[in-house]
């Protein structure tokens, strides 16, 4: 019991939940939402993203969500982040949501894209 306990973790993939398989190094999923195994090689390719935490969108932001703080931090910045009151609010009105998928991928690409942008231009101005 306590081998099966090092082989296995669970991990998002495109903000769905897989288990990875160590000793097959692959991903694995019983959903039936998604495909049933991603490999490896998938994800180093950046075909999907990776990500310990669940995420959720916030006005076309990504964010992921820290259970231990009851807070989301931002996906391209995680020292700007939401508390439980804010984001709690945020739901009341309808402004988050938990995309999967491709969708998801794409708003993170977006989102990378963006940060990368920023941070070139302030290494420029500097």
């Amino acid at each position: 019991m306590m081998k099966d306990a090092h082989r296995y973790c669970d991990i998002y993939l495109n903000n769905q939940r897989y288990r990875f398989d160590a000793a097959r190094k692959v991903f694995m999923s019983s959903s039936g939402l998604e495909p049933r195994v991603v490999t490896m090689d998938e994800v180093e390719r950046g075909h999907v993203h990776a990500a310990l935490w669940r995420a959720y969108v916030v006005g076309g932001v990504p964010y992921y969500y820290d259970e231990v703080r009851d807070e989301l931090m931002r996906a391209s910045n995680p020292s700007k982040r939401l508390g439980v009151n804010d984001y709690t609010a945020l739901i009341e009105v309808g402004a988050v949501s938990a995309p999967r998928g491709d969708v998801f991928k794409a708003i993170m690409d977006k989102d990378r894209a963006l940060h990368e942008r920023v941070r070139r231009s302030e290494e420029r101005d500097r």
